[in-house]
């Protein structure tokens, strides 16, 4: 689905209902991705993913977001409990470890420049942009550019605009979603295979994921 799905407008245009929306996407994708948590409540996360993109249709999608559409073919066809047997499985395959190499890391610094290392400038930005608003990352173990940490950043920014609607704040969600996060969002969803119902899934999430950094990334 193109940007013409995509609703005009950026993070101050959203009313407080609408914001609240975006927070509970987060969320989501952030339990989703985690991989430190054990063995996730699929069922569950199938559940609210049908529930959290639907509330956003009108928000951020003009028409429902493909993870919406795909989610109701699969109910429609009797199909859910298949795919979420398969979920954990493919998670790790996909993000975690398999044999020959995962394909779509979890973490910014894979995408970045020739060598594809742990722990490069994307890393050193992340624990710069932390410092500047006195966060301490968690005792997780993962570095600071995974992608749920870079997500619980932008959830802070965007939980601190509810609360003051600062135009610095804004500024900050906007550089962060649209400069430093959307570019390698683009290619970790290229690296995400489609050819299969469960690996779909995270394919569409993370396509609704891209769409929501471009509306947040917005200036204007």
């Amino acid at each position: 689905m193109s940007d013409d799905n995509i609703m005009p407008g950026n993070l101050p245009s959203l009313e407080q209902a609408g914001r609240q929306h975006v927070l509970q996407a987060l969320e989501l994708l952030i339990q989703i991705f985690w991989t430190s948590d054990g063995r996730k409540n699929w069922e569950e996360l199938w559940k609210s993913s049908s529930t959290v993109w639907t509330g956003l249709h009108g928000i951020v999608f003009r028409e429902p977001p493909r993870i919406v559409i795909y989610l109701n073919e699969l109910r429609d066809q009797g199909k859910e409990a298949v795919v979420i047997r398969d979920l954990e499985n493919v998670f790790v395959d996909i993000f975690i470890n398999t044999y020959g190499g995962i394909s779509a890391p979890l973490y910014h610094s894979c995408y970045h420049g020739d060598e594809q290392r742990l722990m490069q400038q994307p890393a050193q930005e992340m624990q710069e942009r932390l410092s500047e608003a006195g966060l301490v990352p968690g005792k997780s173990g993962e570095p600071v550019d995974h992608l749920c940490l870079e997500l619980e950043y932008l959830y802070f920014l965007i939980s601190l605009y509810q609360q003051s609607p600062d135009p610095e704040i804004a500024a900050e969600t906007a550089d962060f979603s649209g400069k430093f996060m959307l570019p390698w969002i683009d290619e970790f969803l290229q690296r995400i295979p489609t050819d299969y119902h469960a690996a779909a899934f995270f394919a569409k999430s993370t396509e609704a994921m891209r769409d929501l950094l471009k509306m947040l990334g917005r200036t204007g």
